[in-house]
């Protein structure tokens, strides 16, 4: 349901409705025209007896009415017997009544009782063709005509509600476009459109206001991240040329020492994921054809040396180059593997094969910190760059998956 389109559902509901519209409309009209014409028939068959009642009055002999399909007779003993089956050989029990029955006359017959003065009542006897009373009794020529005209109606609606609704749901539809091909690390909107429907400009102008304050955090957030990660280099600059020259100095770091370059590597790790992750200017840089196995030995054998003895590290590559700009990469790559160093256990087991990188390790059993900062920061720099990114653990084994 989620899937359905709007425009769909107005028109069907819109097209239901019609229906039912059409249906009740053919019905309703019907009816009426049949209750109309057999009223019709009814007046006809009481003036035929009102005349016949003044004409008793002037003469009690006088000739009854009589022509070809009406007949008026004076009593019920004077109805013909086949006139009697109109109502099965009853009197009418009503004072004025139209009883229809089929008889083996094709013609419908219509018996009406009309109290006079005396003890003999007159009865209006009439025969009438059956396809004036239309459909339900003849050919129903006048239904046809009507549903014909009611599905044309019906059709023409349709096609104006669906040009209406296209009119309606174009700013909607301009909308989704711009949003879908919105470049979120700009937030850039332009100018908002003016709206013929007062309602689509209300819910424009809250996008627009939403989405512009977005733009203003997402900047504060770059300038913060490009402020405090440019502080954070300088002290980390010092510290390592001081271990440098300590190191040069002794030869060999002591592991206090050696700890603390250690940490101090993986601030400027942290620093510079953070830098990428403040700027903006990465679409207009060109990308370069890398080495990706290359690239993936070289980073395995810099952290070589902080692989502790809970863990083993084995690394599988095939030749692949990839077209990319290199620091993101060689960030994502140090990222992932120092993460994995610092909180996995067991067999630690990165595979690159064509532009995928997979690493797995164990889950230590007293890793109560999670996997640490260094997926969150790989995770937004994937996003960043397009990147897929995937992250699942099952069985105390911890799955990383990335492809450029």
């Amino acid at each position: 349901m989620n899937n359905l389109s709007l425009r769909t559902s107005f028109m069907a509901t819109a097209a239901l409705l019609l229906l039912l519209v059409v249906v009740a409309n053919l019905w309703i009209t019907n009816t009426l025209v049949n209750d109309g014409r057999l009223s019709a028939q009814e007046a006809l068959m009481r003036h035929a007896a009102e005349r016949s009642q003044q004409a008793l009055r002037l003469n009690p002999d006088a000739e009854l009415l009589n022509t070809e399909n009406l007949h008026v007779y004076r009593g019920w003993h004077s109805l013909p017997p086949t006139v009697r089956l109109i109502t099965g050989n009853q009197r009418p029990d009503d004072t004025l009544t139209m009883l229809l029955n089929d008889t083996e006359d094709p013609r419908i017959g219509a018996l009406m009782r009309y109290p006079v003065d005396g003890d003999k009542d007159l009865y209006v006897h009439l025969y009438f063709d059956p396809q004036l009373l239309g459909s339900n009794l003849g050919s129903g020529r006048l239904l046809w005509t009507q549903l014909l005209l009611n599905l044309t109606t019906f059709v023409l609606i349709l096609l104006i509600g669906w040009f209406l609704s296209a009119q309606v749901l174009k700013p909607i539809r301009a909308m989704s476009r711009q949003l879908r091909y919105l470049n979120w690390h700009d937030l850039d909107l332009g100018q908002p459109p003016r709206l013929r429907y007062r309602e689509l400009q209300t819910v424009y102008d809250a996008l627009f206001s939403s989405v512009s304050q977005l733009k203003q955090q997402q900047q504060k957030e770059a300038q913060f991240l490009r402020y405090a990660s440019h502080e954070l280099r300088s002290p980390i600059a010092v510290m390592q040329s001081s271990l440098e020259l300590e190191q040069r100095r002794h030869g060999e770091l002591t592991p206090p020492l050696q700890r603390a370059q250690d940490a101090s590597e993986e601030m400027q790790a942290v620093v510079d994921t953070l830098l990428w992750l403040g700027r903006t200017d990465h679409l207009n840089m060109t990308a370069e054809p890398i080495r990706l196995d290359q690239l993936v030995q070289t980073t395995v054998a810099s952290h070589q040396r902080i692989v502790s003895p809970r863990v083993s590290l084995r690394c599988h590559t095939s030749p692949y180059t990839l077209t990319a700009i290199r620091p993101p990469v060689q960030i994502l790559l140090n990222n992932l593997l120092r993460n994995s160093l610092e909180h996995g256990s067991g067999e630690i087991q990165l595979r690159q094969k064509d532009n995928r990188i997979t690493l797995s390790n164990g889950i230590a059993a007293n890793n109560q910190q999670g996997f640490g900062l260094g997926l969150m920061l790989v995770q937004q720099l994937a996003g960043q760059f397009g990147w897929h990114y995937h992250v699942r653990s099952e069985a105390g084994i911890h799955h990383v998956e990335v492809r450029f």
